[in-house]
């Protein structure tokens, strides 16, 4: 198998509607290899997406007593100009995910594949059309540049807990293992509603992996951008140290929020995956006000700090600059390019068999500078 390998140099802003694209199709292929066993379950209530439009989610049943919870990617929103209905950075709307992603379906989500950890799960997928890495509950209305006003609706929060409310209420059969997942955005998700889903869960037992979300923000998108998401009211504020009312959670670095769910939950396996010159991420921090050439070891101080402090988090970061990896033929890969690395596919099956994987820091791996 062919590993993606580097791409020296980093897309221009011009390029970005593909690779965005791209990332969509990968980080939504909750999709295996036939698609009648896809359900789509339409959720009422106040969800919604961030152009006003219904919000869904979509389920295939498996055969075991364990559960793949995935938060779909899709970018990001917080000002007028990331926000505008042109902007090519967010999802507005849900997804055809049925329709024009299942053809597309690899990595987890191929039941074809007999070396597919969870080909037999059952698969939860929750869109992402909000543009507030699902952490949202507010309704804002940006001024553009053009004098013409236009609402977003960050009910990114209000359609998560809704969809992990309905799966939960109304499953029929026993769920004694979760994974909790997403690609990109849904990587953010993964960590934020994990309380919520132990919660839900109750003894079963849980992994939460984060794909491709570092969690590195400049200074100016914590002070004012990411505060128009208005994060406060789905915090986990039963976990020390993310109560609203005692901490700024703009200001708290995600290692940090791992630190404060770890300790909570010792009893909860948490990872993270991050490619050495992520392309997307990369991208993103640009946008923020940051600099491409910063982002890599910031996120290195991120997941070596969360390693550091709990012991049960593990890392992985690969050398390349791809973006995401679970729904992707990559994951299959059964060899590594990191010097005196592992093969992922490796360490996420010991990862999921409970197996201490240990940490892949890609120690030596090319990184690309200016």
């Amino acid at each position: 198998m062919t590993i993606r390998r580097q791409r020296k140099n980093i897309a221009p802003a011009h390029k970005f509607a593909h690779i965005c694209a791209l990332s969509l199709v990968f980080s939504a292929s909750a999709q295996g290899s036939d698609a009648t066993g896809w359900e789509k379950v339409s959720l009422g209530a106040n969800t919604r997406c961030a152009d006003g439009s219904a919000f869904s989610m979509f389920l295939n049943r498996g055969t075991t007593d364990r559960v793949v919870v995935d938060f779909m990617g899709g970018g990001a929103c917080w000002d007028a100009a990331t926000c505008h209905p042109n902007a090519i950075n967010y999802t507005k709307s849900v997804p055809d995910v049925i329709g024009k992603w299942i053809p597309e379906a690899s990595g987890i989500y191929d039941r074809s594949r007999v070396d597919n950890p969870f080909r037999n799960d059952t698969h939860i997928l929750i869109p992402y059309c909000t543009g507030d890495v699902h952490w949202g509950d507010a309704d804002r209305t940006y001024q553009g540049k053009e004098g013409l006003s236009y609402i977003v609706h960050h009910r990114g929060a209000v359609n998560a807990q809704t969809a992990l409310d309905t799966f939960f209420t109304n499953k029929t059969n026993p769920v004694n293992d979760i994974v909790v997942t997403g690609c990109s955005a849904g990587a953010y998700a993964s960590i934020w509603w994990t309380p919520y889903i132990k919660r839900l869960a109750g003894k079963a037992r849980i992994i939460q992996f984060s794909d491709s979300g570092a969690g590195v923000l400049t200074e100016e998108f914590r002070r004012q951008g990411m505060r128009n998401w208005q994060i406060e009211s789905s915090a986990p504020r039963w976990i020390p140290g993310l109560d609203p009312s005692e901490t700024d959670l703009y200001q708290l670095s995600l290692d940090r929020m791992y630190s404060a769910i770890a300790t909570a939950h010792p009893d909860i396996q948490f990872s993270q995956f991050n490619t050495q010159n992520d392309v997307l991420q990369r991208w993103f921090f640009r946008l923020m006000g940051g600099s491409l050439y910063n982002w890599n070891g910031f996120m290195r101080e991120s997941v070596t700090s969360a390693a550091e402090r709990n012991f049960n988090f593990n890392y992985f970061i690969a050398p390349w600059d791809a973006h995401c990896i679970l729904p992707d033929e990559a994951f299959f890969a059964k060899t590594t390019d990191a010097p005196h690395g592992v093969a992922f596919h490796d360490w996420i099956t010991r990862l999921i068999d409970g197996s201490s994987p240990g940490n892949e820091p890609c120690d030596g791996c090319y990184l690309d500078q200016p």
